[in-house]
């Protein structure tokens, strides 16, 4: 009985010394990747509306519509899925991205443009 009781211990102590800085990671992700990596998503998105056709049309003004939103999948795994349109063409993605504190490496890019 007391090995049996001694084994779920060690088991534990073993489970907590490793989904500790596990979940620490993922938090510190969450609160510094994230908003990190979705500025560098948004920077993207915008070049995608600049570069989409818009010679047909010059209106005064009009500018595209886009968001972009982000969130962790796990430590140091951050996606961001976005949209953009404008007068002619839309589009939207989803990439998949490394941040290792303070760098991103596009690790995934899924975009559609639909005209």
């Amino acid at each position: 009985m007391t090995f049996k009781r001694e084994y779920a211990k060690r088991w534990l102590f073993g489970m907590a010394l490793v989904a500790t800085p596990y979940a620490a990671l993922w938090f510190v992700t969450e609160v510094y990747g994230v908003p990190m990596v979705r500025g560098v998503a948004t920077q993207a998105v915008r070049e995608l509306a600049s570069n989409a056709d818009t010679s047909t049309t010059d209106r005064q003004g009009a500018r595209p519509v886009q968001w972009c939103s982000a969130g962790a999948y796990g430590p140091l795994a951050v996606h961001a899925e976005f949209h953009w349109q404008n007068e002619l063409e839309s589009g939207d993605g989803k990439n998949l991205y490394l941040w290792c504190f303070g760098r991103t490496l596009l690790i995934h890019e899924t975009r559609h443009t639909i005209p």
